[in-house]
């Protein structure tokens, strides 16, 4: 079929004939129809084949002065991408250039005369994921189009009218990459002031640091939630990336109505200026906004910070690292950074309150859970309270230590005291966090909601921490749409699969359903993920299954915030279902050995002894199994930590069990079940063989509604396991 044919405004894009005004694609006898947007879209970026047009340029276009949900461009290019069976991860349709916009890869023929207008040569992609194209394409899409949807079911902080809002976009870096740090750490200070105007709304439309996972799929930031204006901007060294040095620092505030510029200005300066900038820029922002600030708030605008550029650099690269929540060796460099900062100007408050946090969460996160480590965040904290304990420094900093202490509601009141702007808007998330530990989850899951609005950049990692926190409330179906959307918009997230599959198990009750998602992942042997394939395997009774996985985890085996579960006891569990009883032994003695050591090198730590429990109990060691389980409970009781302190709850059961005290496991069991708890400690009464003997009980009934589920015919066993197997 030719484009003559069609519509007049029909064009061919590859193998394609995309007819506009009828919102069709069509390719031989396939026939896709777009909504009326999506077809837009596809036409504005064919007028243009091979150059990248940007996301605010399409929003602009596309929906002029329409208020658009923050997902609806990531939507479009999903729903085109599943139409024209593109791989977002390897595409040859739709290219997205990371913080730029989109281009259409393919040459387009317009009009009757058959002329071709053909894109460029690409620039060279990296190698496809190792996995068929096909079910990444099934993945991604199906993934996207969902996060679309989830937007809706799972709310949106409505924003006060008298609010102005603003969405800053971090500042570009126009040097090396290895400057990337300076100008994310300019966009994170003036963002910080800004926050703390009341009368300002601002949503961080990326993470200042630049370390955003999953952008991709994230929403325009012009669009913003309807942000009135967004602030963008440039930063250039003179040079050399010189602390002492000099820097040209360029800031644009655009108006979104129609894309003009209200203010822009080119500040070249020393960097140890840097803080007279960062505060001029900020006045001048909200002199722009029509922004009346009270004298204290302007005040509040002046970021004094250090006169020792050295120092500054320092606090800059440190903000950089610290950043990637989510890894410890960041974390851990990140900390050495704060230090050079805080050793060169000790007045200088900001390294010190990062000292106090960084060193607070990987201290509770579990990355280092030594007694210096906790000793170094408050070393931090009395450092700043020597200063002034009633200053928002030093009560943010009280914050993050109480919490690294399972003082929760401490933390709480040191926030509420430190008042709305003593956190930057990332810090959303610590109130979230504060929250669930406290127990509150329906709150934890509107702050979550909140932080999401202020820094949609940070969506994947957010919709994350809200599947989970849906899943400590038993809310299977919300769970489900929020993991789908976290990995819609980074599919690298490669924890949720696994999260997803176990809600999916809990909720559908099937063991093909919850496989079906782990086969999403496109990385096969993470860690969690082959916890989750071996929980399946033991449901299936298929023990060789189970071992091989077992023994493709790591040596050390497992560390989260809550649990250390060494590899030989996870053999050890599968042995003893499988009915080898010495194998089990011998697995379960070198847990034994092993955890007895850890537990004698750092007694405080207490994820250990629930599994020392477990390892106790396979050895018929019933009294010191409970001894040890109780520990745990002790030294994290629910009543300080909601989150973790269920874990030891579902431990102790489980020893029970296995010691043959079925009327202890049954009331541990209830206890567990009857309040919020990880979606994880579920136990899924009805399929895991561990739970087999509880099965005769008269509270099992009662136990298996309170988990959720109804009875069915349990797998029939494997066959015994071989003897090579062992």
């Amino acid at each position: 079929m030719n484009p003559e044919n069609g519509p007049a405004d029909a064009v061919r894009i590859g193998e394609w004939l995309a007819e506009p005004s009828l919102n069709r694609l069509s390719r031989g006898d396939t026939v896709v129809h777009l909504r009326p947007k999506a077809m837009d879209v596809l036409a504005l970026l064919a007028r243009q084949p091979g150059l990248v047009v940007s996301r605010e340029t399409i929003i602009d276009t596309v929906w002029a002065k329409e208020f658009i949900a923050d997902s609806a461009l990531a939507s479009a290019i999903s729903e085109l991408r599943k139409a024209l069976g593109d791989d977002p991860q390897n595409p040859t349709y739709i290219e997205t250039i990371q913080k730029r916009g989109y281009r259409l890869m393919q040459p387009v023929v317009v009009g009757s005369t058959g002329a071709a207008i053909a894109p460029p040569p690409a620039a060279p992609t990296a190698p496809p994921r190792a996995r068929s194209s096909r079910v990444a394409l099934v993945a991604a899409a199906a993934a996207i189009v969902a996060a679309a949807s989830v937007v809706g079911v799972l709310g949106r902080r409505q924003v006060p009218a008298e609010a102005v809002r603003l969405a800053v976009q971090p500042f570009e870096n126009l040097g090396p990459a290895e400057t990337a740090y300076f100008a994310a750490g300019i966009t994170e200070e003036i963002t910080a002031g800004l926050a703390a105007v009341p009368s300002l709304h601002v949503v961080v439309a990326g993470m200042a640091t630049g370390r955003t996972a999953g952008s991709d799929a994230t929403p325009s930031a012009t669009a913003g939630g309807g942000a009135s204006h967004v602030l963008s901007g440039s930063v250039r060294w003179a040079g050399s990336a010189d602390p002492a040095g000099a820097v040209r620092i360029t800031p644009r505030l655009v108006r979104t109505r129609d894309g003009a510029t209200v203010w822009s200005r080119v500040y070249e300066r020393s960097v140890k200026d840097v803080f007279a900038v960062q505060s001029e820029i900020a006045r001048e922002v909200a002199l722009h906004l029509d922004v009346v600030l009270t004298l204290d708030q302007a005040s509040g605008l002046e970021t004094a910070g250090t006169s020792d550029p050295e120092a500054h650099d320092a606090y800059l690269r440190g903000l950089y690292d610290a950043s990637n929540l989510e890894s410890a060796q960041d974390q851990l460099r990140a900390v050495r950074l704060f230090e050079q900062a805080a050793a060169r100007d000790s007045a200088y408050a900001a390294p010190w309150v990062a000292l106090a946090r960084t060193n607070a969460l990987v201290y509770h996160f579990g990355a280092d859970r030594s007694p210096q480590r906790l000793a170094a965040a408050r070393q931090a904290r009395d450092h700043l309270a020597a200063i002034g304990p009633d200053r928002p420094e030093a009560l943010v900093a009280s914050a993050y230590v109480a919490f690294a202490e399972m003082r929760v509601a401490d933390a709480a009141a040191s926030i509420d005291a430190a008042g709305p702007g003593a956190l930057h808007p990332f810090g959303r998330g610590f109130r979230a966090d504060i929250a669930r530990r406290l127990g509150r989850f329906e709150e934890a899951l509107e702050l979550y909601r909140e932080w999401l609005d202020a820094s949609p950049l940070r969506a994947a990692y957010v919709y994350e921490q809200m599947g989970a926190t849906a899943g400590f409330l038993g809310r299977w179906d919300e769970a489900d749409q929020a993991y789908q959307a976290a990995v819609a918009l980074d599919p690298g997230r490669h924890n949720v699969y696994p999260a997803r599959a176990h809600v999916v198990l809990l909720w559908k009750r099937s063991l093909a359903d919850a496989r079906a998602v782990l086969d999403l992942d496109p990385v096969e042997s993470s860690g969690y993920q082959l916890c989750e394939r071996w929980l399946l395997a033991i449901c299936e009774r298929d023990w060789s299954s189970a071992v091989a996985l077992a023994a493709e985890m790591p040596p050390e085996g497992a560390w989260t915030a809550a649990q250390r579960v060494p590899t030989s006891l996870v053999l050890a569990e599968t042995y003893r279902i499988a009915g080898d009883a010495e194998a089990a032994r011998r697995a379960f003695e070198a847990s034994r050995v092993t955890l007895e050591r850890e537990v004698e090198e750092n007694p405080e730590d207490f994820r250990r002894y629930g599994s020392l429990g477990l390892a106790y109990a396979g050895l018929g060691r019933r009294d010191d199994a409970v001894r040890s389980c109780q520990r745990a409970r002790a030294m994290c009781p629910v009543t300080r930590d909601a989150v973790r302190g269920a874990f030891y709850l579902h431990d102790l059961a489980l020893t029970h069990v296995m010691t043959g005290a079925l009327d202890d496991a049954a009331a541990t069991l209830e206890e567990l079940l009857s309040g919020p708890h990880h979606p994880g400690l579920t136990p899924v009464l009805d399929l895991d063989p561990r739970w087999a003997p509880l099965r005769s009980h008269p509270a099992f009934p009662r136990l298996l509604a309170l988990a959720g589920g109804e009875p069915r015919q349990t797998p029939a066993a494997s066959a015994p396991l071989p003897a090579a197997a062992r």
